[in-house]
C-alpha cells in the first residue's frame, strides 16, 4: 500500500483557502477569477505531488509548479468554460433557470430540490473532469500525448 504525507497536502489546501479567501473578499468579490485561478494552481501541485512526491515535505510538493506548461493553462480554462456552461444548462433544465431572471417565487420545494440535484450532479461530473485533467497533465509520460 502507498503512503502519503497527509501533513503536506492539508498544509497546502490551508494556504490554498487563505488566499483564495483573501481575494475573493478584496475588491468585494470581483477578484472571483483570480481566486480560481489559484485554485486551479494549487490542486495542480497537489496532483503532480501526489504523483511523484507522495511522502514529499511541503516544498517539494510546490517544486511542482515550475513542470506547468502553457497546454496545461489552456486546458483548465477550457475546461472551466465547459464547466460555465454545463452549470448554465443545468439550471436552465431543471425549470428553476427564470428564477434568476424574473422576480417571480415559486412556492413549490420541487423545482429547488432539482435544481440542487442538477447542482450537485453537474460539479460533480466537472470535480472529476478536473482531477483528471490534472493527474493526466501533471504526469510527464503522457504529456506529449495532449
Amino acid at each position: 500500500m502507498r503512503k502519503y504525507n497527509y501533513g503536506s497536502i492539508l498544509l497546502i489546501l490551508i494556504v490554498n483557502a487563505i488566499i483564495a479567501g483573501i481575494l475573493q473578499n478584496i475588491a468585494d468579490g470581483n477578484l472571483l477569477f483570480l481566486s480560481a485561478f489559484v485554485a486551479f494552481v494549487f490542486d495542480y501541485i497537489i496532483c503532480r505531488g501526489l504523483l511523484y512526491n507522495r511522502e514529499g515535505s511541503f516544498s517539494d510538493y510546490f517544486r511542482g509548479i515550475k513542470t506547468m506548461t502553457g497546454k496545461v493553462f489552456l486546458m483548465n480554462i477550457l475546461l472551466g468554460a465547459i464547466t460555465i456552461l454545463l452549470e448554465t444548462l443545468a439550471t436552465l433544465a431543471s425549470g428553476a433557470g427564470f428564477l434568476f431572471f424574473t422576480e417571480y417565487a415559486v412556492n413549490n420545494p420541487k423545482v429547488f430540490i432539482s435544481l440542487i440535484v442538477l447542482f450537485a450532479l453537474v460539479m460533480v461530473f466537472t470535480s472529476l473532469l478536473f482531477a483528471y485533467l490534472n493527474f493526466f497533465m501533471a504526469d510527464e509520460r503522457y504529456r506529449d500525448l495532449t
